[in-house]
């Protein structure tokens, strides 16, 4: 004390040196420090927003975190590179090496979703002349696409940061920790993932890792070029790349098997002919030479010459490696023709017309049934593409034609020789020649709208137009003529209509000739009569679906026409016209129009929307006073309004002075809601007045510190007028506005639309202009109809985009409505409960928006009670509520068992509060978990989940909160049977998982208390089983428990009681005196393994104990958490196992190696603290046999009751016959041996009740005891006698047996485990044929490599020094498509 009372008066209590005192006397205090450090491991530091987050794996001590695969996915670069450097354990399996080189490939840009590469259509050209109006279309953009730049500049930058680190990751691996890294074939498990960067490091200096054959073919047949590059172009090639002919052969049909890279990859190896080897061509395959361009290719090459760099060889099937390739004589001939070359579907997949090309050159390229196939010509093809495609075409998809016939050929040679004729003539030429012999409709119109002349011998008709291309000058004349119509000769007018009619027709090419020629011959005669001349510009307009008219002279033209076929074809478009005059004079001139034309022409469309985005009023004007709807189709409307604020309003003003004369409802929302989302300009006018001085610094200086009048400085006063502009968004408040009838026919319809779409700047604009509105019963029920859905069949919580709902503009609005609708008494009664109803559906979605906070939903609540506004309470508000306060609420509702069931039961994709699902059951009469039906509203109201106290705490806890929960959903439905089998103990086993995952552990054994006296009730006299609830209660079996196991030594109950046996069932007892009773049994619970897994990771050591002790007379109970301890690497909890109870170890590692744990910590942890139990493990085999014996007894009377229930007549007969009893029983009790502890039963469908209740008794009888000891004791004898047998034959032959310690870590290729093992068990393992066998079957040839290299002395026979062994080796090596190409390592002498 007077220790304390001086440093209280020498320091302050917050001084840095009392601050000090008093953290080391904490710090030294084991049960503080204890406390604090439990509190910080158990408090929850973060707060997740979807309750999936919520898990018991969210926490870990780095030291306890060793799974390579987390680290990566979880991007714990740093933590991993520490324990990669201070050679901490890393568990390594092929499925987390995967990820690594996935995540790298990412990062690296080279793992992306791609897709086969096509030629865009040149004609999109072509397309964009009509759309002069739309130039600044984009402009609007230019903000955002700098905004999203930056955020990918940002994103690239950090990939590549992250690309670097993973690179670096997989040298500091290769470097520090190879033999536990390079457990499978790393080049492979790259190129899988496409990891360019990852095969870059592995296969060069100073590595230098084999690449063998498979691994080629993995790459052809879903990497990129730029992978088959790095890997075939290398510079190691010859040393790692092993790149066989045998590859080669195939390497071009594989590259036609790559889905996504084909074309790319088959460039890369045309590019280098040494990495492929092609079969013989076709033609001389079929004895029939191949016909070429009479010698001449289309580029006026010679394509024989084509041949002398491509690596053809004239002994495809000769080459030594070959024998798994060879064509299969039990086969169709045509099928080993077929895999040699490449199918035309194949071929037609390539999108690089040049690769297609050498493909044909190469002839190698198999006809077939290629209908619908046809390479599609366009107007921007070279000749050489035209040429190609269609040699392709006629070669590969045309029956009655061999390829381009020699007429054609003739007549394409003389065309391409002609040198007075220019490339452009010859281009035409080919283009008709094309046309012509292929008769492609889709490259005539484009070949028609670019010459704006058709093809004579295209058609049948009686017509003859000018399509002379022998003088250059026409075509020349006829691409750069003007739009004067005078100018135009007779006869190339009538050339113009007759070209423009066939172009018309083309679309009805399938109809009949003569119907094609007496539809031409309406509209040729139609031109006659009329006297129509050719309007020039036509041709540039009809190209597209929207026809813009310039002039009025094209709007003269179409008028004029007066034919059917004509009007069909222009009655198809859509026509707008681009200037006002023109619209005006089209709209005057209408009226004498053929009626079919209503529709077509949008006489305003352009110039309103124009006159909209430059708020040009006047123009709005004119253009309103014709009385007509200028925005039509509504389709083609799309407003860009002006970027000021002034505009915008003037703008909106002048539309609501007009009654919005030219919008319906749709375009009226469609403006509104331009209006409110664009980004608008404000101007800003500041007056700044700077004074000039012409006094220095030190002058002002001294000004400061000593002012007289005297020694005041010259200054100068100038004002200036700076502009600002800021950018913001409109909003209701700012303008007004007037709503015509023609708009709000029925207000109700307009505001429940903008309602449910929360469009909710226009809700409130309309609201408004309404004095008041009255919904009726079909409003309501249409507001009732909307879905409120809670969560989806996935499970996933239904939200509103906060975006969409702004908190302030809502509570904005709630206000309004408030204000205006509701406390106003002048309202009627219908108006202010419609007012309400908005108010509440506003209200729910503010509950279903994401990222909602408590705080603003009590603001609302409390706006809403401060004015009376009743608040609708039903599930969908309980629901949020609870979402709202805690996520894990939710994640309990959600973990119901039955939830999924209830999906599946009744054809649901979502959970919608709205519907009545009460007529939804299956075959079983059951409907899954429907919450509705048991989460009780009335409980979870505002108040009971979110209401505050005055200090604005929760005034209900949040543990009161979730009893309620699992009390409704839980606890007071475990008998209901019409949920889904097995409910009560799925129920029970989720709400413990639930207590674990949020990491309550006292919520936890509360659970366990209340389940205790759940099964309390179950021993009760009459209580019924119940089918539909087979695992509880679950009948345990007394023995083998924690409680008969506990070792002497243990002080666990020094100074308490240990756990009583549970009471058992009231019908049933059992007479324990005899020396084979049978087995008692009590009511117990079955733990799901999930929640056993979860208690591990959750609870300390005294807790498991605590659990343990909770079902102390559980069968196994102590070893089953034994075995979880060793999973999770929860040493401390197996070393309080060990030191407290009898758990034989029968086996090292306790689990299969191919299971994901740390089975090497687990090995370190016994041979360093137990090595005594683990010391033989040749005997592990015997140990268990010694256990089962031990055990056997106590369960014998328990299993022959069992047996004979179930058994055949005959044997059944025998038993009861006191004469033939003994003589069965001792064949059963070995029968019983092999069998049951083997876990092979009996068929459990031949049970019979009856035959127990018999016999049961029987074995109770003094003199079915005796026989019982006797044929137990022969039992006994002969079995001692097997034992010491199996004893010696384990220990002679436990080094050459599959399944021992180091044979099970060879063969998944663990070099570190095997290593361990050896030197704790020196001359104890051998390296076996089998094991090699499987190694190799396994490709594992990296561990192989390393035993045969380097000698190990604690082996018994080193891989090198057993000559039987190598030769086994090399058999197995020659049987491996890789490995056998790849023995030079075997020749190697340096053996370490």
């Amino acid at each position: 004390m007077q220790e304390n009372k001086t440093i209280s008066n020498e320091q302050p209590i917050g001084s840095y040196e009392n601050g000090e005192n008093l953290f080391w006397k904490v710090f030294n205090n084991k049960y503080l420090l204890n406390l604090i450090i439990k509190k910080i491991q158990t408090s929850e530091w973060e707060l997740y927003e979807d309750y999936y987050q919520i898990h018991a794996e969210n926490r870990w001590k780095f030291k306890d975190i060793y799974s390579f695969d987390w680290m990566v996915l979880n991007q714990q670069y740093p933590l991993l590179k520490n324990k990669i450097q201070n050679n901490d354990f890393i568990l390594f399996d092929k499925k987390s090496i995967d990820i690594l080189f996935k995540e790298l490939s990412i990062f690296s840009g080279t793992k992306k979703v791609s897709t086969k590469s096509t030629t865009e259509d040149d004609n999109n050209k072509n397309n964009n002349n009509n759309d002069d109006d739309d130039d600044d279309d984009n402009d609007d953009d230019d903000d955002d696409n700098g905004i999203d730049n930056d955020n990918q500049n940002g994103k690239k930058r950090k990939d590549e940061k992250k690309e670097l680190i993973l690179k670096e990751i997989i040298i500091l691996l290769l470097e520090k920790k190879r033999n536990e890294f390079e457990i499978c074939d790393l080049t492979k498990s790259a190129v899988n993932s496409n990891c360019i960067e990852g095969i870059k490091i592995l296969i060069n200096e100073p590595y230098c890792i084999k690449v063998y054959p498979s691994t080629i073919e993995l790459a052809l047949l879903k990497c990129n070029g730029e992978m088959v590059k790095t890997l075939l172009l290398n510079e190691n090639k010859n040393k790692n790349i092993i790149y066989k002919n045998r590859i080669k052969k195939k390497s071009i049909k594989m590259a036609f098997k790559n889905i996504t890279y084909c074309t790319e990859v088959v460039q890369v190896l045309f590019d280098n002919p040494s990495l492929y080897i092609l079969p013989p061509p076709l033609s001389l395959q079929n004895s029939t030479p191949k016909e070429t361009w009479e010698n001449t290719s289309p580029t006026g090459n010679n394509s024989n010459n084509s041949h002398h760099s491509v690596n053809y060889d004239e002994d495809y099937d000769d080459y030594e490696d070959e024998e798994d390739d060879e064509d299969d004589p039990s086969l169709p001939s045509d099928y080993n023709i077929v895999k040699k070359y490449i199918s035309f579907k194949e071929f037609k997949e390539l999108s690089n017309l040049q690769t297609k090309k050498k493909l044909l050159e190469l002839d190698i390229v198999l006809k077939g049934f290629s209908l619908g196939l046809e390479e599609k010509f366009k107007i921007t093809d070279s000749i050489d593409d035209l040429l190609l495609k269609l040699d392709i075409n006629l070669n590969y998809c045309h029956s009655y034609y061999d390829g381009i016939p020699k007429p054609i050929k003739r007549e394409i040679n003389e065309i391409l020789n002609n040198q007075s004729t220019s490339q452009m003539i010859k281009l035409k030429k080919i283009q008709r020649l094309v046309i012509i012999i292929s008769r492609d409709i889709h490259f005539y119109n484009e070949y028609i709208l670019k010459y704006e002349e058709s093809i004579n011998q295209f058609h049948s008709d009686k017509y003859y137009s000018n399509d002379d291309i022998n003088e250059e000058i026409n075509n020349n004349n006829n691409n750069n003529n003007n739009n004067n119509d005078d100018n135009n000769s007779d006869e190339d007018n009538q050339s113009k209509l007759i070209t423009f009619s066939r172009y018309i027709l083309n679309e009805f090419i399938q109809d009949p000739k003569q119907v094609l020629e007496r539809k031409m011959d309406s509209i040729m005669s139609n031109f006659k009569e009329k006297n129509i001349k050719w309007h020039k510009p036509l041709f540039k307009l009809i190209n597209s679906d929207k026809i813009i008219i310039k002039d009025i002279s094209t709007f003269d033209w179409i008028k004029s026409i007066g034919c059917d076929v004509v009007d069909d074809y222009f009655i198809s478009k859509h026509i707008v016209f681009q200037s006002l005059e023109s619209s005006i004079y089209g709209f005057n001139n209408f009226n004498i129009f053929s009626t079919r034309y209503s529709g077509v022409f949008s006489f305003f469309n352009n110039s309103y929307l124009k006159a909209i985005k430059e708020c040009n009023l006047n123009q709005l004007i004119i253009i309103d006073s014709f009385n007509t709807k200028p925005l039509h189709p509504i389709e083609t409307v799309t407003f860009k309004l002006p970027s000021s604020k002034d505009d915008l309003i003037r703008l909106i003003d002048y539309f609501s002075e007009s009654n919005f004369k030219a919008f319906d409802k749709e375009l009226f929302v469609s403006f509104f809601r331009q209006v409110f989302s664009s980004n608008i300009t404000t101007t800003a006018t500041e007056t700044i007045t700077a004074i000039e001085t012409t006094a220095t610094a030190t002058e002002i200086e001294k000004e400061k510190e000593t002012p007289t009048e005297t020694e005041t400085p010259t200054t100068t006063t100038t004002t200036t007028t700076e502009t600002k502009k800021k950018t913001n968004k409109l909003k209701p408040s700012d303008f007004k506005i007037k709503i015509p009838t023609t708009i709000i026919k029925r207000p109700t319809d307009l505001i429940l639309d903008l309602l449910f779409d929360l469009n909710l700047n226009l809700l409130e604009l309309v609201l408004d202009y309404l004095n008041q509105f009255e919904f009726n019963e079909e409003d309501y029920e249409r507001m009732d109809s909307i879905e409120k859905n809670l969560y989806s069949k996935e499970l996933t919580i239904f939200h509103n985009d906060k975006e969409l709902l702004e908190m302030d503009q809502l509570y904005q609005l709630i206000e309004f409505i408030i204000k205006k609708f509701i406390i106003d008494k002048n309202k009627s009664i219908i108006s202010i409960e419609s007012a309400v109803a908005i108010v509440n559906y506003l209200y729910q979605m503010l509950l279903q928006r994401e990222l909602v906070t408590p705080k603003e939903v009590l603001k609302v609540y409390q706006l809403l009670q401060l004015h009376s506004v009743p608040i609708e309470h039903s599930l969908f508000t309980s629901f949020y509520y609870l979402q709202i306060r805690s996520p894990k609420f939710i994640k309990y509702i959600l973990s119901r068992p039955g939830i999924e069931s209830f999906f599946q039961i009744n054809f649901e994709e979502s959970y919608n509060c709205s519907t009545d699902y009460s007529e939804g059951f299956n075959n079983l009469n059951q409907h899954g978990f429907e919450l509705g039906e048991y989460l009780n509203v009335d409980t979870f109201t505002f108040d009971y989940v979110l209401g505050t106290n005055e200090k604005g705490e929760y005034s209900i806890p949040f543990d009161q909160v979730l009893y309620q929960l699992v009390f409704q959903l839980s606890h007071s439905i475990l008998d209901n049977l019409d949920i889904i089998d097995d409910f009560t103990s799925l129920s029970l086993n989720a709400d413990l998982e639930f207590c674990l995952d949020i990491r309550r552990v006292d919520l936890f054994f509360k659970q366990l208390e209340f389940i205790k006296k759940q099964l309390e009730l179950t021993n009760i006299d009459g209580y019924e089983y119940q089918e539909e609830n087979p695992s509880f209660p679950f009948q345990e079996f007394v023995y083998n428990s924690p409680s008969v196991n506990l070792l002497e030594s243990s002080e666990l109950f020094l100074n308490r009681e240990k756990p009583p046996l549970p009471s058992m069932p009231q019908s049933k007892s059992w007479n324990s005196e005899i020396p084979f009773p049978q087995l008692g049994y009590f009511n117990a619970f079955k733990f799901s393994s999930s929640v056993l897994d979860l208690a591990m990771i959750v609870l300390d050591v005294d807790e498991i104990q605590k659990l343990i002790e909770w079902d102390w007379h559980k069968s196994a109970f102590h070893s089953t958490m034994f075995s979880k301890s060793i999973f999770w690497s929860k040493f401390d909890v197996t070393e309080h196992m060990l030191n407290n109870f009898k758990i034989p170890i029968l086996s090292l590692p306790h689990l299969e190696m191919t299971t994901h744990y740390s089975y090497l910590l687990e090995f370190n942890y016994f041979l360093n603290n137990h090595f005594d139990k683990i010391k033989n493990p040749n005997l592990f085999k015997i140990d268990l046999v010694k256990f089962d014996h031990s055990i056997f007894p106590i369960a014998l009377t328990t299993n022959l009751i069992d047996y004979l229930s179930r058994c055949s007549t005959i044997e059944y007969q025998k038993f009861l016959n006191i004469d033939t009893r003994e003589e069965l029983l001792n064949v059963l009790i070995f029968l019983i041996d092999v069998n049951f502890w083997k876990h092979n039963s009996v068929d459990d469908n031949s049970y019979s009740a009856e035959r127990e209740h018999l016999i049961s008794p029987i074995f109770e009888s003094k003199e079915c005891q005796e026989i019982l000891q006797r044929v137990y004791n022969n039992f006994k004898i002969k079995s001692n006698q097997i034992l010491i047998e199996e004893t010696e034959k384990q220990l002679n032959n436990y080094s050459n047996q599959d399944d021992n310690m180091f044979i099970n870590g060879f063969v998944v290729g663990d070099i570190s485990i095997c290593q361990l093992i050896l030197k704790h068990y020196p001359k104890l393992f051998k390296i076996t044929q089998s094991a090699i066998s499987k190694a190799i079957l396994a490709d594992k040839i990296h561990i192989i490599k390393f035993y045969y290299l380097n000698n190990n002395d604690n082996l018994i026979i080193n891989l090198s020094e057993d000559q039987s062994l190598v030769y086994h080796l090399k058999y197995e090596l020659l049987k491996h498509q890789d490995y056998k190409f790849d023995m030079d390592w075997l020749n190697l002498k340096n053996k370490k």
